[in-house]
C-alpha cells in the first residue's frame, strides 16, 4: 500500500472538518464542550469526550466515517491494515467566534498517519 494513500486518507477528515462540512448544530455544541477534546473514530463512527461517549454524536462523525469506510472499500484497503483511525476536535469560544482545532491520526500496521488544521467559524455560521 502506498505511503502517500494513507497521508491522504489522514489529511481529509481534518480538511472536511474545518475546510467545508461542520456546520449547523455541530457548532453550537462545540461551543458548549469548549476547551474539551472531541474524538470521533472514524472506524465507528462513535464520539467521545475525556473517555465518555457523546450520545447523540455530532453529526459530522456519521459523515467522516461513511466517508472512511467507502475510501477504504474504493482503494482496496484489507481489513485489519487499520489498526485506528480518529479525528479530535477541539473548540475554544473568541468572542462571539469560535477557533477549531482538528487533527486527525490513522494507525496501521507499519505507521502512522497523521494531520492538524485549524479555522475559525464567525457568529453567523453556527447561531442559526
Amino acid at each position: 500500500m502506498k505511503r502517500g494513500l494513507l497521508k491522504e486518507i489522514a489529511n481529509t477528515p481534518t480538511a472536511i472538518v474545518c475546510g467545508w462540512r461542520l456546520y449547523g448544530p455541530d457548532l453550537p455544541r462545540l461551543r458548549e464542550l469548549a476547551g474539551a477534546p472531541v474524538e470521533i473514530d472514524l472506524l465507528t463512527g462513535v464520539c467521545s469526550v475525556s473517555g465518555a461517549v457523546l450520545d447523540p454524536p455530532l453529526g459530522i462523525a456519521g459523515e467522516l466515517s461513511r466517508w472512511t469506510r467507502e475510501r477504504f472499500d474504493r482503494d482496496g484497503i484489507p481489513a485489519g491494515t487499520i489498526a485506528r483511525a480518529t479525528t479530535t476536535v477541539r473548540a475554544q469560544p473568541q468572542g462571539e467566534a469560535l477557533a477549531i482545532d482538528c487533527g486527525t491520526v490513522v494507525e496501521t500496521t507499519r505507521g502512522t498517519y497523521s494531520s492538524h488544521d485549524a479555522t475559525r467559524w464567525g457568529r453567523n455560521d453556527y447561531a442559526r
